[in-house]
């Protein structure tokens, strides 16, 4: 790998992708020292940009400190690192150029860019520097090329450029064409040739031939010219528990499902623009399927509170939608499908106290029946799931009541503090034993190895963000056996989609 020059770098989640890549830029630099190209003359340079020998990182903001860790860990001494975030933004370009490895933020590069864009080049450093390598971790992130996030990637200045994603295809084989677009892969970049191509050239057959050129993948169960796998790691058992709504839980999803059914679409019609119409339509059918979800989950998250949960949930969910479409990501959307119980035709459940926090419902119930037992039979550590953070809540409240102590990584969490409990979970041994974690947060390269047991609480449409969770913990560095729990509510949506993964 140390000859190629630029690609898309697809190991298994796992596998151990930011350590290849700072092996890479280690060896590439030690041959240039020794005499050999690091590689040849490549890329444009704009008047006016400083010329640099580093690597410019761009990743999710929570595994800022994750690159910075690993570096300080594996580069060898001399290694100048800057995290170009926060504080560390309070440089200009003449500072940064000196430095082998700087490492920011899409939401830092989307910001530098707009910046770059209405006042020029001269007031963002990023785009200023002519890097000679750049590095997009989680690249799945600008698998929409119309969204600023991608077109801000696209239009930093480097000589080599690297994608680096475990799951570069998410929805459908046009999301690597924002990945050949920022490696300025000529003619796959060009919109006009894509579409031409893709057309006269149906189906993934023809596409493999030309990402075989440019991505290298290996996976937890290849093996090498040994016969042996390429590494060794425990166990992983995945165990679904099916759950049944009983009672009061299961006459108000009944309920709901059937308010969902009667209430239709035609009233949420609105032949405006296309756009105005996915918008309008599309959101309210997702929030009707997210309040079926929910009911499963635990009854409170239908109240007002837990609204923001579901706007977050199917404006993702929608985006990913858009993204096939190919419509950008400049759109704001109101999801409103129900501020009381009354919108849901629920009013008769109207002070009822399965509606309130402390009300243990089946799931709570089956979570901390399995929680206790690992607590009390072993030293392990958890790992609980979900993707709603209004359900992480309500589960620390029943997880601590219960005697445990936990932490907690969502969106909210800041890099520092997000840092600090990635550290006590897997080095602290007399730290806490249970990590509440949000799917959106775990599905961006966090690295869990002290905890060996996963209980996953609800289901997405997205099997691919579940895989990702489950390789916090399954990945190299595990030394444990691991088992994933999914608890399933069956007769319910959560089955349908169960079902829709396979």
């Amino acid at each position: 790998m140390t000859s190629l020059l630029q690609g898309i770098l697809a190991d298994g989640m796992g596998l151990g992708k930011t350590l290849t890549m700072l092996a890479l830029v280690q060896q590439q630099r030690c041959n240039n020292k020794t005499g050999q190209p690091e590689c040849s003359k490549g890329g444009g340079r704009h008047h006016g940009d400083a010329e640099s020998r580093g690597t410019l990182v761009v990743c999710p903001l929570s595994l800022l400190h994750q690159w910075a860790g690993e570096a300080k860990d594996h580069l060898s001494a001399g290694w100048s690192v800057h995290i170009y975030h926060g504080k560390g933004r309070g440089v200009n370009y003449d500072e940064l150029i000196t430095h082998d490895l700087v490492i920011t933020t899409y939401d830092t590069v989307s910001s530098e860019w707009a910046r770059a864009t209405a006042a020029g080049t001269g007031v963002a450093p990023l785009f200023r520097v002519h890097w000679k390598r750049i590095m997009l971790d989680e690249a799945h992130c600008v698998r929409n090329p119309n969204t600023k996030r991608a077109k801000a990637s696209c239009a930093l200045r480097g000589h080599y450029r690297w994608a680096i994603s475990g799951t570069p295809v998410h929805n459908n084989i046009d999301d690597v064409r924002s990945l050949f677009k920022f490696l300025q892969c000529s003619p796959f970049d060009d919109d006009v040739f894509w579409k031409s191509w893709q057309k006269n050239h149906p189906g993934p057959e023809s596409l493999a031939v030309v990402i075989k050129c440019l991505l290298l993948r290996r996976t937890k169960e290849q093996k090498g010219k040994d016969g042996m796998p390429l590494v060794s790691l425990p166990e992983k058992k995945i165990v679904i528990h099916k759950l049944q709504l009983q009672g009061i839980e299961k006459d108000i999803y009944n309920d709901l499902q059937e308010w969902s059914m009667s209430s239709g679409v035609e009233k949420y019609i609105d032949p405006v623009t296309k756009r105005e119409l996915y918008r309008n339509i599309g959101s309210r059918l997702f929030v009707m399927l997210i309040r079926l979800q929910q009911a499963c989950s635990h009854l409170s998250l239908l109240r007002k509170k837990a609204l923001d949960d579901v706007t977050v949930d199917a404006d993702s969910i929608l985006a990913d939608c858009m993204s096939s479409l190919n419509i950008s990501d400049d759109f704001s959307g109101t999801v409103a499908a129900g501020d009381n119980l009354g919108d849901m035709g629920l009013e008769k459940y109207e002070g009822r106290l399965e509606f309130e926090r402390a009300f243990m419902s089946c799931k709570i119930r089956a979570l901390l029946d399995r929680l206790t037992k690992v607590m009390l039979d072993s030293s392990d550590k958890c790992v609980v799931v979900s993707k709603w953070t209004s359900m992480l809540s309500i589960v620390q409240d029943h997880v601590e009541k219960s005697g445990f102590k936990c932490l907690l990584i969502q969106g909210s969490v800041n890099a520092a503090k997000r840092a600090e409990c990635v550290r006590s979970f897997n080095d602290d041994r007399n730290g806490p034993r249970v990590l509440l974690l949000s799917l959106d947060a775990g599905g961006v390269g966090l690295n869990l190895i002290g905890g060996n047991h996963m209980f996953v609480l609800d289901v997405h449409w997205n099997p691919a963000l579940e895989l990702q969770a489950f390789d916090r913990v399954h990945r190299v560095g595990q030394k444990k056996p691991v088992t994933i729990n999914r608890f399933i509510c069956t007769g319910t949506i959560e089955e349908k989609i169960l079902e829709l993964q396979k």
